[in-house]
């Protein structure tokens, strides 16, 4: 990856956990697996008490499908041993590369989500099999959008606004009917309190005149960076879910 505004494709797959003595085992069986593959960009797992979100990105959609058929094996044999339970597979990313994945997620009722807007990456360069163990702190809102042609201005100001963050790793937006994704990730608990100091007033705004309306907010990181991020994620009604493990594989162009 070069830079490219948000061209990567990432997999948003939610489990109810059923058996919480087994989850941790079955997570490192897939991290460990996913090692080994050549097209990731970060790969992970976040959770809450019952909740399990893999957090994960690859380079294009045909390393989608290698690592659909590198893990699958692992994952159907949770499925199966009553582990976790799959609830929901969001997919994002170009129209043309979801085209490639939907073959094999087509089975397990995904929904697609296409990148719009000129989104912002600062994710230079892939390393190979080189894991960098960069923290990542994500916002995951999911927003439902009333007016197509009165959002998307407003969006294009999120992205203006966002390109002169200094602690942002990507920043940009899918869609899937009247459903919007804010697909966006920071250094740590602090970037994230930097981007809603920028753009919260613009979000309020939005939210204020019905834009957009916040159907879920779930912000991901780890425990220590989770706490820094309690008191903005409170009147959102946001859900913490705390990083398990993981790794990443993207420098960063500064």
């Amino acid at each position: 990856m070069t830079g490219l505004p948000n061209d990567f494709v990432s997999i948003d797959p939610t489990f109810t956990i059923l058996d919480p003595s087994k989850v941790e085992e079955a997570c490192k069986a897939m991290i460990e697996a996913t090692k080994k593959e050549e097209g990731v960009l970060y790969y992970g797992f976040v959770r809450t008490e019952t909740t399990l979100l893999c957090v994960e990105a690859y380079k294009d959609g045909e390393a989608v499908k290698k690592h659909l058929e590198n893990v699958g094996p692992i994952l159907t044999a949770s499925l199966e041993a009553g582990t976790i339970k799959l609830d929901s597979l969001k997919i994002q990313g170009p129209k043309e590369q979801l085209e490639i994945v939907k073959p094999a997620t087509d089975p397990l009722g995904a929904e697609y989500y296409e990148t719009i807007q000129e989104g912002i990456t600062f994710m230079q360069s892939m390393v190979g099999k080189e894991d960098t163990n960069k923290v990542m702190v994500s916002a995951y809102p999911i927003f439902t959008v009333p007016d197509w042609p009165k959002a998307e201005e407003q969006l294009k100001q999120f992205i203006a606004d966002t390109s002169a963050e200094s602690k942002c790793h990507f920043y940009g937006f899918t869609k899937h009917d009247d459903k919007l994704i804010c697909r966006e990730s920071y250094h740590s608990g602090e970037g994230l309190l930097e981007h809603l100091g920028v753009n919260g007033e613009r979000l309020g705004k939005c939210l204020e005149e019905g834009i957009i309306k916040l159907e879920v907010l779930k912000l991901l990181g780890p425990k220590e960076e989770l706490e820094k991020l309690k008191e903005a994620g409170e009147p959102f009604g946001a859900i913490m879910m705390e990083y398990m493990g993981g790794f990443t594989r993207f420098s960063v162009r500064r």
